[in-house]
């Protein structure tokens, strides 16, 4: 720092200098260690250092927001209005300016949410009877997906000049508790978009334990629990009183009763214990999702969605994205597979800055800024968790250059009670500016809410807050029970949406074509490409070795033959019988040491022939992929083993290993001609101007037919 000052002061122009951006309010990272408190002190340390350079030092205060509406931003500035609120968030009066002038906005508290009465109930009476008891916090899912329900295509947004969308609404929590599910649900049972949570663990997903079951079945057919969480899966779909039926008094395994009562579902179980055997994991799950079921005659996937909702695209992508990855870094196995994911760590974060058309709920540090029209938070009744005593406070969270540690609370000493306090006054202090964070998300209209725990109600929630606030103010009404602060439009929409937008949302009702439904058909002719190389029939007995005792090693020594003339000829000649023999004995040992010795001569003395130098020059290919599509409509694919270019001439070479080799041309099998022809064809149509040359390299004799 002391080398930039003098920099500074020794310039020419004194026109050296310092921008920093940033804004303690919005410091909620504290588990990343982030200290507000740092911030205000280099601030400090460098307006002292630039004055006393005689450099100007300007604070701007960041009070203007382009985001929220005027009914917002006064909610805001209402509830941190309070000195005990600011303490920890800001030290002056929070005094927020909207740039969206003349903007409609609304804000508005809902009562909290309180459980059903505990009815009393005889002991003695026998627990025969569902007596329905709705928590708190089921009531405030409820009430936010019926306020949901009723918004979408029916309350307009001013500042859009629209009705609300799904996609408008982000749901903000302060931690993936329960009530994220509850909220969930409710929303799905009214048919209403969610894309759910930012974080999912996949092996909590129903969708993923669905894939599971099927896995551990195709493994181990005897697990009989598996089996039957199975057949009540959306991809067999049997009943509750089935699944009994089938199960009661039975005298032997699961299975087995299954093969016996449901052929149908047995045949469809086998074919899935038969892919697992030998079938790569992701291609064993992909098949189950794509492939008819017994529920389902379209495929898994749609037995799946129309049980658990469309949402579950996202987990079963996760899913099998990683059993392609685990394809690359372990055996391609079924069971490795598994052990793997569930040994590892399966939590997935999903990005939800653009949820598409659908409802987001989020955690607040997620939420960081983004913004949406309307922003729901849910649980403002619920509190921080400082109360219990941690054995170790790390100096991060004290404040302290080193840990202290109390092994019990009653036994804590006066420094431990201390720091603890500076901890939680700390805690508390971030949990105020979660909120102004949380609160500044919105940019035309504000829910909170939440529901009565077990515990007595805190004055120092941020539902605490908000309320004391709001019912000082004579700008907030009540209604029902809850308070209101809002502000009419009175100008133009500041965010329309452009024609094209709202034309495709009006188009969005189409109905799905028919293909949609139907399996994909066939590939059309030519169903695959011709391979010239691969002899068939009896054209390949034709070909085949007359020596009967070698033919076990037959194309195990071609194989090997066209490796080592692959790379041999890049290699310095006085190195290539030590390289050969190398390389045969490392990945050639099946083979007896006579055949590798045989091998090695024979490639080296093809190399060494002057008759065939112009075919492994630098310039020359080797094994070069060639495919085209001929006149008849036949695709050719195959490899040329050596490929020389020329501006007049092109040569193709083909070895072939075949012992003994044909001494008469005419002999030579009329696969090998119709597979150089097949070449010649296909090189004519990319180089129709120059003379094409094929010939048959026989290595048992080092010599070449020209065809």
């Amino acid at each position: 720092c002391e080398e930039f000052y003098q920099q500074i002061a020794q310039s020419d122009d004194g026109t050296r200098t310092l921008f920093v951006v940033g804004d303690e309010k919005q410091s909620i990272y504290s588990f990343q260690r982030a200290a507000p408190e740092e911030f205000a002190r280099m601030k400090s340390h460098f307006a002292q250092r630039f004055q006393s350079y005689g450099q100007s030092w300007d604070e701007v205060p960041i009070n203007i927001s382009f985001r929220s509406s005027r009914a917002v931003l006064d909610a805001v500035d209402l509830v941190f209005a309070s000195d005990a609120v600011r303490s920890g968030v800001a030290a002056d009066v929070i005094k927020h300016e909207s740039f969206r002038r003349r903007q409609g906005g609304h804000v508005a508290l809902w009562p909290l949410f309180e459980p059903d009465p505990v009815e009393e109930r005889d002991p003695m009476e026998p627990p025969v009877t569902i007596y329905a008891q709705k928590s708190g916090s089921t009531k405030l899912a409820d009430h936010i997906a019926q306020q949901i329900s009723g918004w979408i295509g029916n309350e307009t947004l001013p500042s859009r000049g629209r009705t609300v969308r799904a996609g408008d609404i982000m749901i903000l929590v302060r931690s993936r508790t329960a009530l994220v599910k509850q909220i969930t649900r409710a929303l799905k049972l009214r048919s209403i978009p969610v894309n759910g949570s930012d974080r999912m663990n996949l092996r909590e997903e129903l969708c993923v334990l669905d894939l599971l079951a099927v896995a551990d079945f195709a493994l181990c057919p005897a697990d009989d629990l598996t089996l039957a969480a199975l057949l009540k899966s959306p991809l067999i779909g049997l009943s509750e009183e089935a699944l009994f039926t089938l199960c009661h008094g039975r005298k032997q395994s699961l299975w087995l009763q299954l093969k016996e009562k449901h052929t149908d579902i047995a045949a469809y179980l086998s074919e899935v214990r038969s892919r697992a055997g030998h079938v790569r994991p992701y291609d064993f799950f992909r098949h189950i999702l794509t492939s008819p079921c017994p529920a389902d005659s379209h495929s898994g996937l749609r037995a799946m969605m129309g049980r658990l909702g469309h949402d579950i695209s996202d987990p079963l992508e996760e899913f099998l994205a990683i059993a392609m990855g685990s394809e690359r870094d372990h055996i391609a196995s079924l069971q490795i597979f598994l052990k793997e994911f569930r040994s590892g760590d399966s939590t997935i974060k999903r990005e939800l800055e653009d949820a598409g058309n659908a409802v987001r709920i989020m955690t607040v540090h997620s939420a960081k800024g983004l913004q949406a029209p309307i922003v729901i938070m849910p649980d403002c009744a619920s509190m921080p968790h400082t109360g219990k005593m941690e054995r170790m406070l790390w100096p991060q969270k004290t404040g302290l250059d080193h840990p202290l540690f109390c092994p019990r609370s009653d036994d804590a000493p006066e420094a431990y009670k201390d720091a603890f306090s500076i901890m939680k006054t700390r805690q508390q202090e971030e949990y105020k500016r979660l909120l102004y964070v949380a609160m500044t998300r919105a940019e035309d209209r504000l829910y909170m809410g939440g529901y009565v725990r077990k515990k007595a109600k805190s004055d120092e929630s941020w539902y605490a807050y908000i309320e004391n606030a709001f019912r000082q103010s004579d700008r907030v009404r009540e209604e029902d029970g809850t308070l209101i602060l809002d502000e009419p439009q009175t100008g133009d929409p500041d965010r329309a949406d452009s024609r094209e937008a709202v034309r495709a949302t009006e188009e969005a009702d189409v109905h799905l074509p028919q293909w949609l439904q139907r399996a994909a058909p066939a590939e059309p002719s030519p169903p695959r490409p011709l391979t010239p190389s691969r002899p068939s029939g009896s054209e390949e007995e034709r070909s085949a070795s007359p020596l009967k005792g070698d033919d076990q090693f037959r194309f195990r020594r071609g194989n090997v033959t066209h490796k080592l003339l692959e790379f041999l000829p890049d290699v310095p000649a006085e190195r290539r019988d030590s390289v050969a023999h190398q390389f045969l004995t490392q990945f050639a040992n099946d083979l007896s040491a006579g055949i590798r010795e045989s091998i090695a001569q024979e490639v080296v003395r093809v190399l060494e022939t002057p008759e065939f130098a112009h075919f492994f020059a630098p310039h020359s290919l080797a094994e070069a992929p060639i495919t085209g599509l001929m006149p008849d409509g036949r695709v050719i694919a195959g490899q040329i083993d050596r490929l020389v270019i020329e501006e007049r001439d092109i040569w193709i070479l083909d070895y072939k290993s075949n012992r003994p080799s044909p001494e008469d041309p005419a002999d030579i099998p009329q696969l090998y001609r119709d597979q150089m022809q097949a070449y010649r064809d296909v090189l004519s149509k990319i180089y129709p101007e120059r003379t094409i040359h094929c010939a048959l390299l026989w290595t048992d004799r080092v010599r070449m037919s020209v065809l």
